[in-house]
């Protein structure tokens, strides 16, 4: 195996850097030619010079014999390893619109409470486990534990929410003994606290491969804060753990700050920050004195004097002689342009739409697309992540401590709230939409060849059949008449019946009905003006 530290054949670039000689590239060309035919030793090789490349990019360094600069230090970014959690909530309570990178993921994922089920839903009548759930998210705060959960484990690397049982414990190190408990949440249940990463000192694994929480984590070390109990051991069965993005591990995740960290760097500091102390330098304006043609130089210490008070609204004006006073006006650049650029970097890798981070409303098609794109993102973080990790977690325990009854066959559904919701201008042009299709479908451009007005008024505008009617109203059916018809007989045997022309009933119906004299007609032949 070739010596990693062989540097022969190499040549010094103009630059400095060295440039790999021709025996350098036929012993690579070779190596893979080797790797390729089945050689271990040359595949071992490459490999391990794959890994130093991967390793070499993840730390920010460049490869290559032309470039050896370090990026991380050359653009001012921190490595992975010096990233801690105090940077992440330092970004998250300074960093402008970082706090919406967090607060908007949790907060649509959040949005309502979902419809948890354990039965079909055949009959009006919820099942034990259903009102359970319901008492649970009305009596508790149970949603406003869950977002607020779920918003500090975004910001660091993990995070836990603790769930306050009334099982009259001695010590928070006990697991819950759900023989205290009533099986009513709103009295078993004192309160929700979310932690942060920040929030939790330490936490110990469970070192038995023959357990199924097996690396998991037994104990918590949980700061309470200082007002509070400060630092207790709390068990395992006390509280619910969130880890978004975890793959090897799944105690510990990643911030949702991670990727795109330098690019909140860059926008935050140097392009929204350094343009606006360019601004601030440009705007305060530099005085030179120069001497005059022929002039002596004044006291300096006095035009010194004059000119700084000068600048800071001391005096209106300055008394020289033989000086001349230039001001020299700065230059500030518009940094519109890259703005837009970084936040397209950080908006596609979060799959957030811009709008969504600047807070801004368009009423156009490219904020319906802009907001299905996010809808379907939250949909798939509820679907992968929210409901499986932690409401299924969050209700898991309920359920096992017996504050929740057991669902029908220890199986229940989510059925999760539907986010997408258009803006009135939106909703307009959709309308406009409609109703365009409906002429563009008929034959001579009238909408009523396809639909009545009724159905036009109903599906494009959302309204009532009837104008004047209230919106989901249903329309009053049309008393009947008190009088039976005594035409109305089974056609089966119509040939069969003879209507009795002396019977008062049928001339009375005759004449309501036709507006005409029965025996007139009979005189006219049947005939009338209808």
């Amino acid at each position: 195996m070739p010596d990693d530290n062989d540097t022969t054949g190499e040549q010094q670039s103009a630059s400095g850097g060295t440039t790999p000689s021709k025996a350098d590239v036929t012993q690579a060309s070779d190596l893979l030619g080797r790797a390729v035919d089945g050689d271990m030793q040359a595949q071992e090789f490459v490999s391990e010079m794959v890994q130093r490349v991967a390793v070499a990019d993840a730390m920010g360094d460049s490869w290559g014999h032309l470039d050896q600069r370090d990026y991380f230090d050359t653009l001012g970014y921190p490595r992975d390893a010096e990233l801690t959690i105090n940077d992440y909530w330092a970004m998250f309570k300074r960093g402008g619109i970082a706090e919406t990178i967090i607060t908007a993921v949790s907060g649509a994922t959040w949005s309502d409470v979902p419809d948890v089920t354990d039965h079909d839903g055949e009959d009006d009548e919820t099942t034990d486990f259903e009102d359970d759930v319901a008492s649970l998210f009305e009596d508790t705060g149970a949603l406003w534990a869950l977002e607020r959960a779920d918003t500090l484990q975004r910001i660091g690397k993990f995070g836990v929410l603790y769930i306050g049982f009334d099982d009259g414990f001695d010590s928070m190190s006990d697991p819950v003994d759900a023989s205290a408990l009533t099986g009513d949440p709103s009295e078993d249940i004192l309160h929700y606290q979310p932690f942060s990463q920040k929030q939790i000192e330490d936490f110990e694994r469970n070192e038995d491969p023959n357990d199924e929480r097996f690396g998991k984590p037994e104990t918590y070390d949980l700061d309470f804060g200082d007002e509070g109990l400060g630092v207790e051991e709390v068990h395992h069965t006390r509280v619910v753990h969130l880890a978004e993005g975890a793959l090897e591990d799944e105690v510990v995740g990643y911030s949702a700050y991670r990727p795109i960290f330098n690019h909140l760097i860059d926008l935050l500091y140097k392009v929204v920050g350094g343009s606006a102390e360019m601004y601030w330098r440009s705007a305060d304006r530099k005085l030179v004195a120069n001497q005059t043609e022929g002039g002596q130089m004044p006291d300096e210490d006095k035009v010194v004097k004059q000119i700084d008070e000068l600048v800071n609204n001391l005096r209106n004006v300055a008394w020289t002689s033989q000086v001349e006073v230039e001001s020299i006006d700065g230059d500030s650049p518009d940094p519109t342009g890259l703005k837009d650029a970084i936040l397209e970097l950080i908006s596609g890798n979060l799959r957030i739409p811009k709008r969504k981070l600047l807070g801004t409303e368009r009423g156009d098609l490219a904020s319906s697309q802009d907001e299905a794109a996010f809808v379907q993102m939250i949909e798939e973080r509820r679907q992968k992540f929210a409901e499986p990790q932690i409401l299924r977690d969050f209700l898991g325990l309920h359920i096992e401590h017996g504050v929740v009854a057991t669902p029908i066959e220890n199986s229940y559904d989510v059925d999760w709230p539907d986010n997408f919701e258009l803006t009135e201008l939106e909703e307009a042009e959709l309308q406009q939409r409609k109703a365009k299709a409906y002429k563009d479908v008929s034959a001579m451009g009238d909408p009523s060849e396809v639909a009545t007005l009724e159905e036009r008024r109903a599906e494009v505008l959302d309204l009532p059949p009837g104008r004047g009617e209230t919106v989901g109203a249903t329309p009053t059916p049309p008393e009947e008449d008190d009088v039976d018809d005594p035409t109305d007989v089974d056609d089966t045997a119509i040939d069969d019946v003879e209507l009795d022309e002396d019977d008062p009933e049928v001339h009375d119906w005759f004449e309501e009905h036709f507006e005409a004299d029965i025996d007139q007609l009979a005189a006219d032949g049947g005939e009338s003006d209808r």
